[in-house]
């Protein structure tokens, strides 16, 4: 979660946030990107992130034989939860915590992904890449839904299925998707089957430095 160059020209807070939990061999990691009109979004960001991917790691056996719809009605009831803490945390309108999220939870045979709003999901299969999920705009390029929506059964997207196949997931927010998603053809840069390919070959923290550079 890097700050954009004109968030940084503007002093603007760098909004996104990520956050991966592991057990046993199950791995979820969830993105979120806090709304730019609501200031504290970024504390919603942060807290749905870690709640989900925390809950569906640890539960994703129990989870992943059930139907999508129990598995959408699921992450809605953790969504109420983490925003229920946060008011009363806060003391806040619920709407100030307003962002996206994205999430990718996999045991190496299976997988479950979720999206509300605008981003991308990706997978990767050996040299190809492929989009899971694609941005949710609706009149206007900024226009999205987020976790705060009031019908989050019609805006949630779930995914589910085999990741035997698969050698990687990707998320990203609209920042990454403007440079690394065609929205025209919904097809994914071909510059991130390399950038996979660091991750598989070299150290986190060095390519992370090399994210930063770059």
């Amino acid at each position: 979660a890097i700050q954009g160059r004109f968030h940084e020209k503007k002093d603007i807070e760098c909004q996104d946030r990520v956050n991966m939990f592991r057990s046993g061999k199950v791995i979820a990691i969830a993105l979120s990107d806090g709304a730019g009109s609501y200031a504290n979004s970024a504390i919603g960001a942060e807290e749905i992130t870690k709640r989900i991917a925390n809950n569906l790691c640890i539960n994703f056996f129990k989870i992943v034989r059930r139907s999508k719809c129990d598995i959408k009605k699921r992450v809605i009831a953790e969504i109420n939860r983490t925003l229920k803490l946060l008011y009363n945390n806060h003391s806040l309108p619920k709407k100030e915590f307003s962002c996206t999220l994205l999430f990718v939870v996999s045991d190496g045979d299976r997988f479950i992904a979720g999206h509300i709003g605008d981003g991308v999901i990706g997978r990767f299969s050996r040299n190809k890449s492929a989009v899971i999920s694609e941005p949710e705009n609706f009149d206007f390029s900024n226009v999205t839904s987020f976790i705060t929506s009031s019908n989050l059964l019609k805006y949630l997207r779930i995914y589910r299925g085999s990741s035997k196949f698969y050698d990687g997931f990707v998320l990203m927010s609209d920042g990454s998707t403007d440079s690394l998603y065609d929205k025209k053809k919904n097809r994914l840069s071909k510059s991130l089957v390399q950038i996979k390919k660091w991750t598989q070959n070299h150290p986190h923290e060095m390519v992370n430095r090399a994210l930063d550079q770059n």
